[in-house]
């Protein structure tokens, strides 16, 4: 299911040697973007709102920002995923009391 998250690396190494500091925010988004399908196949709501939402935070931080400033967006993903992996073991948790 997630290969075609491979078809995105000549993407990434094109825009790498055109322009090394959006590559990190290609990368970003790709690996924001790639979460979507796991909505349907873990059945919970969570990668179906959480991954655009995160798709469009890190698209406009990395409008916002400047090249001195692109730390800013490993930290961002770093504490999206973060806030990702709290509501799903919320939903985990959640779910898990009606298996009983």
């Amino acid at each position: 299911m997630n290969l075609a998250q491979l078809v995105y690396f000549p993407l990434i190494s094109w825009v790498f040697f055109s322009n090394p500091n959006d590559a990190l925010i290609f990368f970003a988004l790709i690996t924001s973007a790639h979460f979507f399908p796991y909505g349907w196949l873990y059945n919970t709501k969570v990668y179906y709102i959480l991954s655009p939402l995160l798709v469009l935070l890190v698209f406009f931080v990395g409008l916002i920002l400047n090249d001195a400033y692109l730390w800013v967006i490993p930290l961002t993903m770093f504490i999206s995923l973060l806030i990702l992996n709290l509501f799903l073991l919320v939903d985990y948790k959640k779910k898990s009391v009606y298996d009983i």
